[in-house]
């Protein structure tokens, strides 16, 4: 999404969510320091992108953690956001990050969540020359930024 992006916007990715102990609201209190790094980032962006296989009906424990960790915050509230599926074969991820994210408050940008399906072996290079990969991904970030850009 980086590489997609129209001039002047900048995509920062975190990968810090695997090393998110397990949500537990007694633990909201110790304010692991993850948490507060993913926190920091999502409020310090204007809008948010989530990327996610299908696993079977849902998303990923990691991905659902990190959102879990969110809710307390309410960092996520009001954060235009973007949903990519990584598996255009059904739509259980996008209507599992859909509900979660809407149930934070999040504003879901329809015109910026889209599935694709991706090659077995995937580098930002084969991403970049399939074109319909290509369009799919640029259409939905032009979409999270428009939604963006008429707030300013």
């Amino acid at each position: 999404m980086a590489a997609l992006s129209p001039p002047g916007v900048t995509v920062t990715v975190h990968r810090d969510s695997g090393s998110l102990p397990d949500y537990l609201p007694e633990l909201e209190e110790l304010q692991p320091a993850g948490a507060l790094r993913l926190r920091a980032a999502v409020r310090g962006h204007d809008g948010v992108i989530t990327a996610s296989p299908d696993l079977p009906h849902g998303i990923p424990g990691v991905l659902r953690n990190a959102l879990d960790w969110l809710a307390p915050s309410g960092d996520l509230a009001g954060k235009p956001v973007a949903l990519i599926s990584t598996s255009a074969r059904t739509t259980f991820a996008l209507a599992s990050l859909a509900e979660t994210v809407t149930n934070l408050d999040a504003e879901l940008v329809p015109a910026a969540c889209v599935s694709v399906t991706l090659p077995k072996a995937v580098d930002k290079a084969a991403l970049l020359a399939d074109g319909a990969i290509a369009k799919s991904l640029r259409t939905a970030m032009n979409g999270l930024v428009a939604v963006i850009a008429s707030r300013r």
